[in-house]
């Protein structure tokens, strides 16, 4: 069995992010839990993002800072993961902050003695001025669910780095990347996912797939279409459906209730 140097990895991969790292790596550093190491993964930054993280961290033997070009956010994430040696990861990116200090500590305790593959928990999206709490209950690990075009917010989820080394982000998907590794594990790897009750990160949400919708739901049907090759039509149906302001508030009503 193989042995870790840490419990977690926490990575932050970046991109002229001066206006949120400082509040990304700061949500780390005040963690009660310690059994860590830290990667900071810059994609080659123009702005002032470097000159804040070195005046944040320093390089150690579990903090690493790297300074190279990648191709977008899931090359720059796999290359991380290259470099792992915790038992879990997680990805915190710049902008996206731990919504308390003991956060690893209890995701800690739920995993002690455990043999858990992925762990997920709920995230707080941030909307400007807005907060709403995004829950992902036990239904979110369920195959089907993948069908709503949904799936697990991957700043919620905790997972083994043994996971990441049988199967790396796909980088042909721009934006659903996340969403592809977790069909796979779930569909063909049969991997058990299992919910925290606990709010984990605050994530903004106004990222890529915001503003790329079309692209979003490309991807997403292509995914669906490698995973669940008879079933992929059910996510059109509800594309179409959804885009109904009065019935898409009953979805978002019923999710809110349910989900």
């Amino acid at each position: 069995m193989r042995m870790y140097k840490y419990r977690f990895t926490i990575v932050t991969v970046c991109y002229n992010a001066e206006l949120y790292i400082k509040n990304t790596i700061i949500s780390l550093l005040k963690q009660t839990y310690g059994d860590y190491e830290y990667i900071i993964k810059d994609g080659g930054s123009t702005d002032r993002t470097m000159d804040i993280v070195h005046s944040l961290v320093e390089e150690s033997d579990r903090i690493h800072i790297v300074c190279k070009s990648d191709k977008g956010i899931y090359d720059a994430m796999n290359q991380a993961i290259e470099m792992a040696q915790g038992e879990y990861i997680y990805f915190l990116n710049a902008g996206d902050c731990f919504c308390n200090k003991k956060v690893l500590e209890r995701v800690d305790k739920f995993i002690e003695n455990k043999n858990y593959g992925v762990v997920y928990g709920n995230t707080v999206q941030v909307d400007g001025e807005r907060r709403s709490l995004r829950k992902y209950g036990k239904i979110c690990s369920n195959k089907l669910y993948f069908l709503t075009g949904d799936c697990i917010c991957h700043q919620a989820l905790f997972a083994r780095l043994s996971l990441f080394e049988e199967k790396k982000f796909d980088t042909q998907f721009q934006i659903c990347a996340d969403k592809e590794w977790q069909m796979y594990h779930i569909v063909v790897g049969h991997e058990k996912f299992y919910g925290i009750p606990i709010a984990v990160a605050m994530v903004m949400t106004d990222g890529f797939s915001k503003r790329h919708v079309q692209l979003f739901e490309r991807e997403t049907y292509n995914c669906l279409k490698k995973y669940y090759p008879y079933m992929a039509w059910i996510y059109t149906v509800l594309l179409k459906i959804k885009k109904n302001q009065w019935i898409l508030k009953g979805f978002q009503f019923i999710e809110r209730v349910f989900l």
